[in-house]
This record gives C-alpha cells, sequence and structure tokens, in this order.
C-alpha cells in the first residue's frame, strides 16, 4: 500500500454484497484529515454500508481499509474504536428503561459496543449511583437548547425522550471518546427539530479542528452547509468526488440523485 500522509483512511477495491447484492463495488476512496466529508447518494447507493463497514460493523468481502496506514479490514468494532474510530448509528439504540445519565456512563465506561457486553456492564454496576464529570461539550450543547434543568434532563427515562432528543443522546456518544480522530455519523440530522440541527451543525464543525468527520445525509441543504468535501455513491460505486457547490451543480448528479 502507497502511503498518503494528508489521508486519515483510504479503501481499496472495496466489495461487500448482501443477501446476494453487490452493494459496494470496488470501492476506493482517500479520506483527507481533519475535514467534514458528506456522502450522499439514493437509497440504496451503499451509504450506511460503507460506514458499516469502516466501523466494522460488517466486514469487506474483498479489498482493503487502512486508518492511519493500519489494515483494519477485519478488526471488530471495539478494536477499531480503541484506535480512534468512532461511529453513531442511523438508529437510536437506547435502552429505555434507563436515565439519561445512566446512558451517559455506559458511554463513559463500556469499550464494547456489542448487546451483550452493555447488558452484563449493566448487570456488573449501579449505573443509578454513577457520578462523574460530563464532557463539557455536551453541557454547551444543552445550554444551547435552552435545557436550563441539566439534572431534570439527566434523569429523565430515555422512553420519555422525543425522537429528536434520542438522536441527540446517540450524538452525545462521540464526546466520551476523546482518542477518537475518525468519527462516523449515519443520518445525525435526520427527523430533528431545526435547534437541534443547528447545534449539531455547530458540533461537527468544532470537531473538525482535530478530528475527521465523515457523515450520511439526504438532507442536500445540511450537506453543502456543512461538508468540506462531497462523496457521491451510485449503486455502490463511486460516482464523484469535491467540494459540494461543484459536485452538486453537475448535471448527471442531479439526474441520478433526484431520479429515485
Amino acid at each position: 500500500m502507497s502511503k498518503n500522509k494528508k489521508s486519515i483512511l483510504t479503501t481499496y477495491n472495496l466489495n461487500k454484497s448482501i443477501k446476494g447484492t453487490l452493494v459496494i463495488k470496488n470501492l476506493n476512496l482517500f479520506i483527507p484529515k481533519n475535514k467534514i466529508i458528506g456522502i450522499i447518494g439514493p437509497n440504496g447507493a451503499g451509504k450506511s454500508t460503507l460506514i458499516n463497514l469502516i466501523s466494522g460493523f460488517l466486514f469487506p468481502d474483498k479489498g482493503h481499509i487502512y486508518y492511519k496506514n493500519i489494515d483494519v479490514s477485519y478488526k471488530k468494532m471495539p478494536e477499531r474504536v480503541k484506535l480512534g474510530i468512532l461511529r453513531t448509528f442511523q438508529e437510536t439504540f437506547l435502552f429505555d428503561n434507563l436515565t439519561v445519565k445512566q446512558v451517559l456512563a455506559l458511554y463513559k465506561y463500556s469499550e464494547n459496543f456489542n448487546f451483550k457486553s452493555l447488558l452484563n456492564f449493566i448487570n456488573e454496576k449501579n449505573l443509578s449511583e454513577e457520578n462523574f464529570d460530563v464532557p463539557k461539550e455536551v453541557i454547551k450543547i444543552l445550554d444551547d437548547l435552552n435545557i436550563n434543568d441539566v439534572n431534570e434532563f439527566f434523569n429523565k427515562n430515555c422512553k420519555e425522550l422525543s425522537f429528536g432528543q434520542k438522536k441527540l443522546l446517540e450524538f452525545f456518544r462521540i464526546f466520551f471518546k476523546k482518542n477518537a480522530t475518525l468519527i462516523l455519523l449515519d443520518e445525525p440530522v435526520e427527523g430533528v427539530n431545526p435547534l437541534i440541527r443547528e447545534v449539531i451543525d455547530k458540533s461537527i464543525k468544532k470537531l473538525s479542528e482535530n478530528k475527521t468527520i465523515v457523515f450520511v445525509e439526504h438532507d442536500i441543504d445540511f450537506v453543502k452547509n456543512l461538508a468540506d468535501l462531497v462523496i457521491v455513491l451510485y449503486n455502490g460505486e463511486l460516482l464523484d468526488v469535491g467540494k459540494p457547490k461543484e459536485v452538486l451543480e453537475k448535471e448527471e448528479i442531479v439526474k441520478k440523485y433526484l431520479s429515485i
């Protein structure tokens, strides 16, 4: 593999089939350091599958993924988290019987994100009595959202949260892993209200000062205003890459993206 000092992550001839359908086809990508990269494409383009492959949620059938010139292609998700690759999920995987504070405790102390290990962790620790410093970024976001009584919010059961608040709580995951240098976000503002969307936008920009952010999003205006670069996938292949305004004004991109 040829090293690229400006790239934090590289994929070579990446392929992945799901249920007999090839959803990622010979994909070659170079993700630059400390940039915000938006991944767009119509439904079925392979966007979430790509995030799953980079994060270790799925393994490729062929090809390689290099992170900081380390081959992570077949490393499990917890190993990649320790190396500095962190992701959020499109769906909010929260325990409705836990409080917000307890979920934050899970983020802080649990290195392994699979379901079995989380259940073991919950059983082994009395999370209701956890007392720890919440990252300043979380407090700042809650302040921006005009949540004056932070303790009241922390003591809420997750089942009491709105969809947007659950998405926000999932977003908070990234502030508990200070070693993370590559953050993957799967539709971070899908279904949230304008105020939450605004604070997530600001937070991503702040994070990109010393981290690389890769996000999947259908909201083209959000992508245009936030991304330094945009990657366009179509049927599992790389259709285009470049600055958002340049790429999104191309006739071929508009036609294929809006044809679905």
